[in-house]
């Protein structure tokens, strides 16, 4: 087994320079120039001095090794503060814990983690503080959700006697290998005595990096440690991909290097007819290099010595300093997204993060945009809005909104009952400012789902709802259920109905008295108006009539008294066995909202989940019942976990009054409703269940109609022998270590099956501010938009309206199938009908999704699977809009690859939840909301929003200048070096092909390098070709990425002929001037230059959009370190380069009005067609 010491340094000091250098010469360009450098060691070849042409090479690599260099010891820093931390370990000789190092730890060690320290390795679970055997972890450093999550001791491990003696643990674990799932792990423990095997899994074991809270002390083995850690596993460092334009820039330096050999060439052939020219001619010439024995060199060879000689001439026409370049302003493109108040969400306290450091251009050419709704869309705040049970519907109207709204002047007589927040105790009337449960504002520790919006918690009873569960005591229906009369069977469902919602969950319980409010003597408002509101409530129940539209006096005169001399009729029958102030300081932390919602919706029906505890490996949860009914503990047998395939969750308890076994089963309607018993015997029993089955399917209907989310409710009484021998099965599963989780899901459905339907749940997400717009203005944009999600048909259609993905006269095609001949038809018939109608919206459900993608029938031909997708494509990329429902996170990801890989289309993927992690992988631009459903989504993305319609402004804004700027850039740097290796080139004809050059060595190696890197780099970083304003305003300006107008192959080669014309301007025009006068070659090369100084970066002047101060420092600035250079390096470094010369060159030349004449001649004329 590895020790627990990490590192995650790649080089150590011996190994950091080769290794290092061998990472860089894995990149072509750097192997390219080396080969340059090693080629002018040639003496047959080489045209400048070897050593200095080593220096461009040498600076570039020197640069990225002092950034891999730093990179790495910040790694190492770390490293070493986590090595170096320290835990207690128990040692063996005396049988106490020591203080040990991390590094130290190995698997099979016993450690005690204490309360609020980071847990060093992955451990497993042996013993808690807690009585009752659990205790809670914040996983914020390995997933990033700050919620607490709970963990339990491994069950029925040392009895009923809950003691833990750590020198007599002799047991053997079993696991699995280690691997990088942070939410899966199974195994089995085997007792010394020989019993038998206990089955742990992932909540008994707590994950290196987590940290202690709530609970004094737990103790543990280590069974992975080091390297081998989840944590560990996870860490694959930065996203790396490679942008379209960066792809296709590859393309763009193939096209380079074949200019550059197609120039060699005609040198190489140039030279050779020269040299057989001259050597025809008796009279000797100078400079032309002979073999040895002093005859004239071959022409053949002579050419072939030629072509590498102009390799070294003309090797700056691959532009070295690019892809650092790249690098440099995608880091700044980064910092400016990062720094954008406007992508800042102050509520949350949340900024954008860019994640992925190197695709930021590709924000600008995206084509389709797959969004899910939930969360993503929406707010995720849900709001208990509706519930049918029994067949009969419950509205919730009021809740979500402010008990003011309700007291405004000539609102008419309504309804008081609807106000109620939850039932009224005596004590809550009495001091009404206990009665809020919101946090206050400043408080902030956690920042997802365990921190619930005020809409959410405060729950408004249906009153008529709430008459039926409180008539008659649950320990009626639990003493003989069978036997209760017709009428009761109403009411024992609504029993049901709410137990389910308040214990089938996996709901965290805390009681934060620093989270609660302080009671004062002055009440805040809003407490005073929901006292008044209980009160109206309560005077209605009295009363049993609609209050008089004349209550208003009626308020003025209540406030007026003390609120401890107000009694209200009925009250004295409430007595629960908490505390109002116990109550108030309840707090429930759930991994997602849905089970946030439903549990406080019990709650305000006085069905409270209360305490959650395990005696002797028995778990038990306890809630309060209403209206003085009492505690009801009941033993958690089994809790079958949600998943994404079975789309419910479950949990099996026994009933504490009559010892009833009881599944207790929520989920989707799709998956509740294909559960049901169908086997009832008596035909009118049959026929009410079907009815109940109808009418709730019409409800189910109806929630979605109108944008909620729905759950079914269900449960299904078992007898001691149906659970004795589905556990035995169940028992096997959890031991075995190799088909463990299709076995578990084989055991999950064959328990929720034959379910007795209770009813249906519909809550409200509301769409986040901005989302309409957003779609709207990336649908002007020319992106298309879809949603894939998996919510029902009817809720995706009205989510889809309110969003305006579909308008009120679209005529949406739906694609919902159970065979794929009925799909290949359906596919067939829409598109030849719609053939014509390109911005139809289209509507696919789940099951389609199957036939299309293939995973609904193994057994369906690949033929058959490959034509229906095709015609799924061809009509999907007909239509303005897609929403996928029903689709499972599988499916999400696939559909997206699909279109991908069809049409070939620049993709973004936008999601909040685990559900959504494939699909973000798989596109080209994965963007994760921190919302409240954890933050698997943000770890897998390449940007983290707080908002979807922080969006807009990424895509529209930031994503156009990205693309605008580095698409710029990088035709610049073509544009400038192919202008600079012209002039050499032009020169050779001059010379006869003989490699010579008129340009001094060192301007030539650092022309590029330094004279005119610069500027490029801010244009790239802080060029804004249009406004904001403007970008946001008319979307449509987005379409030029989309088409990639800035970049195309056309525009390369605009730039390369634009850089030929300027190259002969300069050089011709040049010669002109300075034929047949005294300068020297020199001279003239500084001259010429002088010229491609200035004309190249006022070229990039022209082609500035923007120009801020900076842009003006580095301009005149690198004109002036260009004559500065110059100046100084021809004073003092005159014969460094032999057989040059060029001292005192540029100091006689700038002298001269024709120097300055010809600069600004040249310069005019070659800028002219810009």
């Amino acid at each position: 087994f590895d020790k627990n010491k990490v590192q995650t340094t790649k080089y150590t000091v011996l190994s950091f320079l080769p290794k290092n250098l061998f990472e860089q010469f894995h990149r072509f360009a750097n192997c390219y120039f080396v080969f340059i450098v090693l080629l002018n060691f040639v003496p047959q070849v080489g045209a400048i001095q070897p050593f200095v042409s080593m220096a461009p090479v040498i600076v570039i690599l020197f640069i990225q090794a002092v950034k891999d260099l730093f990179e790495d010891y910040g790694r190492y820093k770390s490293d070493v503060e986590i090595n170096s931390a320290e835990c207690f370990v128990l040692k063996s000789s005396d049988d106490k814990y020591h203080k040990m190092k991390w590094s130290d730890l190995q698997v099979g060690d016993i450690v005690r983690v204490v309360c609020n320290s980071v847990i060093p390795a992955d451990i497993l679970l042996l013993h808690s503080s807690d009585p009752d055997g659990i205790c809670f972890i914040e996983t914020s450093n390995l997933d990033g959700e700050s919620n607490l999550k709970q963990r339990m001791v491994v069950p029925k491990h040392w009895g009923d006697n809950h003691e833990f003696y750590p020198k007599e643990f002799k047991s053997i674990i079993e696991c699995q290998t280690p691997n990088n799932e942070i939410y899966k792990f199974h195994g089995n423990m085997i007792p010394a005595n020989g019993g038998e095997k206990i089955s742990v899994n992932n909540s008994n074991l707590l994950l290196r990096g987590c940290v202690i809270r709530n609970t004094d002390y737990v103790e543990g083995i280590v069974l992975y440690a080091g390297h081998e850690t989840k944590a560990m596993l996870n860490n694959n460092g930065p996203r790396y991909k490679r942008s379209k334009l960066e792809r296709r820039m590859n393309t763009d330096v193939i096209y380079c290097v074949v200019l550059l050999l197609v120039m060699c060439l005609i040198g190489s052939v140039g030279n050779g007819i020269w040299a057989s020219n001259m050597s025809n001619i008796e009279q000797a010439e100078l400079f032309i290099p002979n073999e040895e024995n002093g005859e004239a060199l071959n022409p053949a060879l002579s050419g072939f010595y030629m072509f590498w000689t102009m390799v070294i001439l003309l090797q700056v026409l691959i532009p070295i300093s690019l892809y650092v370049s790249m690098e440099i302003v995608k880091w700044g493109q980064v910092h400016m997204i990062n720094s954008d108040i406007d992508l800042y969400h102050k509520e949350t306290d949340t900024p954008i993060r860019c994640r992925a450091l190197n695709i930021t251009e590709d924000l600008g050419q995206i084509q389709y945009v797959f969004s899910d709704k939930t969360g993503t869309l929406t707010e995720n705040k849900m709001i208990f809005r509706r519930c049918t049970i029994g067949g009969v519907d419950y509205p919730h109207a009021a809740n979500g909104e402010s008990p003011i709204t309700f007291l405004l002047p000539n609102a008419g007589p309504v309804s008081c009952g609807l106000f109620l927040p939850h039932p009224p105790t005596p004590s809550s009337l009495y001091h009404p400012q206990q009665l809020s449960t919101k946090r206050p504002a400043s408080h902030h520790r956690r920042n997802i789902s365990s921190v619930s919006a005020r809409e959410e918690t405060d729950v408004t009873p249906d009153p008529v709802l709430y008459e039926k569960l409180i008539s008659t005591p649950y320990s009626t229906f639990a003493c003989n259920e069978a036997s209760a009369a017709v009428p009761s069977l109403e009411k024992a469902r609504i029993w049901d109905f709410f137990i389910n919602l308040a214990i089938c969950n996996t709901v965290v319980i805390s009681n934060d008295s620093d989270d609660s409010v302080t009671a004062s003597t002055t009440p805040d408002p809003y407490s005073v108006i929901r006292s008044l509101v209980c009160i109206f409530w309560w005077l209605k129940r009295a009363c049993h009539q609609q209050l008089p539209s004349t209550c208003p006096p009626f308020i003025l005169l209540i406030t007026l008294f003390p609120f401890q001399q107000i009694s209200t009729p009925g009250a004295e029958t409430y007595k629960p066995l908490l505390t109002d102030e116990e109550l108030s300081k309840i707090r429930y932390e759930a991994e997602s909202p849905d089970e946030a919602a439903l549990v406080y919706a019990a709650h305000a029906y006085g069905c409270v989940l209360a305490h959650r505890s395990s005696h002797g490996g028995k778990e038990s949860v306890t809630i309060t019942l209403p209206d003085g009914g009492g505690k009801l503990e009941f033993e958690v047998l089994h809790k079958l976990p949600f998943d994404s395939t079975r789309k419910r969750m479950s949990v099996i308890v026994r009933d504490p009054r009559n010892g009833q076994i009881t599944l207790y089963c929520k989920g989707a309607d799709s998956a509740i409703l294909s559960a049901l018993r169908r086997d009832q015997q008596d035909d009118v029993q049959f026929g009410k269940f079907r009815l109940l089955e109808l009418l709730t399917k019409q409800y189910l209907d109806k929630y979605g109609r109108v944008g909620l989310r729905t759950l079914c409710i269900s449960k299904r009484v078992l007898t001691e022998a149906e659970y004795s021998e589905w556990e035995q099965l169940h028992r096997a599963a959890e031991r075995d270590l190799e088909n463990r989780d299709q076995m578990m899901i084989n055991s999950f459905v064959r328990m929720e099956d034959n379910l007795e339907l209770l009813g249906a749940t519909g809550i409200e997400d509301r769409l986040q501010d901005g989302v309409p717009e957003t779609i709207e203005a990336l649908r002007q944009a020319g992106i298309q938009v879809w949603v894939v999600t998996g919510d029902k048909r009817e809720t995706a259609t009205n989510i889809g309206r309110s969003c305006r993905l579909i308008h009120q006269n679209d005529e949406v095609i739906e694609l919902i199938t159970e065979t794929p001949v009925t799909k290949t038809t359906n596919g067939e018939n829409c598109r030849k009908s719609n053939i014509r109608r390109q911005f139809c919206p289209s509507m696919c459900h789940g099951r389609t999704l199957d036939f299309v993608l293939g995973t609904g029938n193994r057994d369906q031909p690949d033929t058959l699977v490959k034509e229906i997708a095709d015609k799924f494509v061809l009509l999907a990329r007909r239509c303005r809009s897609v929403l996928c429902c029903r689709a499972t996170p599988l499916q999400k990801g696939m559909v997206l690859k699909l279109i991908k890989d069809k049409l070939h289309v620049m993709t973004l993927a936008i999601g909040d939840g685990a559900n959504d992690v494939s699909m973000i992988q798989v596109a080209d631009i994965g963007v994760g909301l921190s919302g409240q459903e954890g933050m698997q989504a943000v770890m897998s993305s390449d940007y983290a929003l707080a908002q979807f319609r922080f969006l807009k402004k990424l895509l529209l804004v930031h994503g156009h200048w990205n693309y605008a700027r580095l698409a710029s850039m990088v035709l610049y740097f073509f544009y400038k070096n192919a202008a600079f290796v012209f002039l050499i080139f032009w020169f050779q004809i001059l010379c006869g092909f003989s490699g010579g050059n008129m340009i001094e060595q060192s301007y030539l190696l650092i022309f590029n390098l330094i004279f005119t890197s610069v500027p490029p780099l801010v244009n790239g970083v802080l060029d804004k070709d249009i406004d904001a304003a403007t970008l946001l305003k008319k979307p449509e300006l987005y379409m030029q990425g989309i088409k990639d107008e800035l970049y195309l192959q056309r525009t390369f080669w605009i730039n390369m002929l634009d850089a030929l014309y300027q190259s002969l301007i300069i050089f011709f025009f040049l010669y002109v001037i300075y034929l047949d006068t005294e300068v020297g070659l020199i001279e003239w090369g500084t001259v010429v230059t002088t010229a491609a100084v200035f004309v190249i970066l006022i070229h990039l002047g022209i082609e500035t959009k923007t120009w801020t101060w900076i842009h003006w420092v580095c301009q005149i600035g690198s004109v002036l370190v260009f004559f500065a250079y110059s100046l100084i390096y021809n004073i003092v470094c005159a014969t460094c380069l032999p057989p040059s010369n060029p001292y005192f060159v540029m100091e006689r030349v700038i002298q001269t009005g024709q120097f300055w004449f010809s600069i600004l001649l040249v310069t005019a004329v070659a800028l002219f067609p810009r």
